[in-house]
C-alpha cells in the first residue's frame, strides 16, 4: 500500500479515536465503552491499510520490533500524521462543543 494512503488512514483514525475520547469526557471521566468501540472501528476499517497504530507509542514499538516495510521514515510520518490528527480532533471537538453550548443559551 502506498505511504500516502497509510498516512491518511493514520490521520483519520487518530482524528476519530481522539475525537471520541474528547467528546465523551464528562466531569473528567471517559466513557470507556464509546472509546473502545471507536478504537475497534478505526482498527477494523484502517488496520489492513496502515497497521492500525493510531498512537505514537505503538508506532515507536513497531519500529523497535523491526516490522517489515516499516522503517524510521515511515515511523516519523506516522507520528506526524497522528499528531496532526489529534490536533485537528481537538479543534473540531472544542469548536463544535462551543457552537453547541451557544445554541443552548
Amino acid at each position: 500500500m502506498h505511504i500516502v494512503n497509510r498516512l491518511l488512514v493514520e490521520f483519520i483514525g487518530t482524528f476519530i479515536f481522539l475525537g471520541a475520547i474528547m467528546a465523551t469526557l464528562k466531569d473528567g471521566a471517559i466513557a470507556a465503552l464509546e472509546v473502545g468501540l471507536a478504537l475497534a472501528a478505526v482498527i477494523f476499517f484502517g488496520g489492513k491499510i496502515s497497521g492500525g497504530h493510531f498512537n505514537p507509542a505503538v508506532s515507536i514499538m513497531m519500529l523497535l520490533r523491526k516490522q517489515p516495510d516499516y522503517g524510521g521514515a515511515e515511523c516519523v510520518g506516522y507520528i506526524i500524521a497522528q499528531i496532526l490528527g489529534g490536533i485537528c480532533a481537538y479543534y473540531f471537538i472544542t469548536r463544535s462543543l462551543a457552537v453547541k453550548s451557544r445554541k443552548r443559551k
